[in-house]
Formats: C-alpha cells, sequence, structure tokens
C-alpha cells in the first residue's frame, strides 16, 4: 500500500465533498472508476479508494470479470463502498451490487435491461446526453470529458464552465469527470455539480 495514495485519495475525498457543498444528494460526493488498462492491480486500487465513496467497476468484457466483480463486492463491504457494475446487468445481480453504471451509447438499453430497484447512474458528453440520462431517472450524470484527459477516444475537453451550465440546467445530480486530480477538482467548487468522478486522479 502506498501511503502517498492513500493521503492523496482521502485529500480527493475532502475536495469531492466541498464541490458537493451542503445539498443532500443520493450518492456521495466521489466516484471512482476501475480501469484495467491503466491500473491492473483490482484489488490494491480499491482498497484506496475512500470508505464511503462510490466504485464502478469496467471489466470491459474481460475473461476475469467474474472473478474481479465478486471479489471487488468483498472490499465494497469491508470499505462502505457503494459498488456498481458498468453495462453488465446480470454480473450486478450475480454480485449484489448496488447498481449499474451505463455508458453513453448504451444508454438506449436502460429502460428495458436495467435492473428495477437499483442505482442508476449514466455517462453522459453532452447538454442532451444529459437530459436524456436524467429523463431515464438517473441518480447520477457523469458528464465528460470537463478537463483534457489522456484516455483513449475522451475527445475534447468541454471546459468547467460548459460542464457547470449543464449541471445546473439538467434535473439530476451531475458528476464532473475528465482530467480530474488534486490540482484542480477544487475549481468546481460552487458550480452545482454533485460531486466528482475520476480514474487515475486517485492516485498521488
Amino acid at each position: 500500500m502506498s501511503s502517498g495514495w492513500y493521503d492523496a485519495s482521502r485529500a480527493l475525498a475532502r475536495v469531492a465533498q466541498r464541490v458537493a457543498g451542503p445539498c443532500a444528494w443520493p450518492l456521495p460526493a466521489l466516484i471512482v472508476l476501475t480501469d484495467p488498462n491503466r491500473f491492473p492491480d483490482l484489488d490494491g486500487f480499491a482498497r484506496q479508494v475512500p470508505r464511503g465513496s462510490v466504485l464502478i467497476h469496467r471489466h470491459f468484457g474481460g475473461k476475469t470479470a467474474r472473478h474481479e466483480a465478486h471479489t471487488l463486492r468483498q472490499i465494497a463491504d469491508e470499505r462502505d463502498l457503494t459498488l456498481l457494475i458498468a453495462a453488465d446487468p446480470g454480473l450486478a445481480l450475480e454480485v449484489r451490487a448496488d447498481g449499474v453504471h451505463w455508458p453513453e451509447r448504451l444508454a438506449g438499453r436502460v429502460r428495458l435491461h436495467h435492473p428495477p430497484g437499483l442505482i442508476l447512474t449514466v455517462s453522459a458528453h453532452s447538454r442532451a446526453a444529459a437530459q436524456r440520462s436524467a429523463a431515464l431517472g438517473a441518480h447520477g450524470i457523469l458528464v465528460s470529458p470537463v478537463f483534457a484527459t489522456s484516455s483513449p477516444g475522451s475527445g475534447r475537453p468541454m471546459g468547467r464552465w460548459a460542464a457547470a451550465r449543464i449541471a445546473r440546467g439538467v434535473d439530476a445530480p451531475v458528476y464532473a469527470l475528465g482530467g480530474l486530480h488534486m490540482g484542480n477538482a477544487a475549481r468546481l467548487t460552487g458550480l452545482g455539480f454533485a460531486g466528482i468522478a475520476m480514474v487515475s486522479g486517485i492516485r498521488a
């Protein structure tokens, strides 16, 4: 365990709470997404996620998806994490995950395939997509990319002001995603976000 990583993740959790402000949002202020390509040590990565946060597992159809999901369920129970499985409602039900996260390209499947009673989060890359997600009853909408990011296919960053306009104009909690880290996350405070979401920014 890296103490620097651990301290950085706790500091980010505090920043996320400041960004969310005093509103009573349905989900915690910090959402962390896994990435098997950048962080193959899934167990170690998950154990650095601050207690009480949301953890979204993106397995991208890997052969070890079921094993990973069961492992994350155990870690989530130990660390009081809200566990969501990306784009795989069947696996989410199998491991008793708390919800399912849907990428924007698969949002059309939500009405037919999202398990009743589970948390629903959706990714959105525009105001129109965010509005569609809100109409689906999303408990959280991850709008991205807010800042420049090295993630493949992430597209041109919209900037914090454009992202904030989406957050204030959509009737659902909106989380900022894309290029966030300790150096820029606090700049989103007071702009209407329900919190922040990140992958590599969780590391020191």
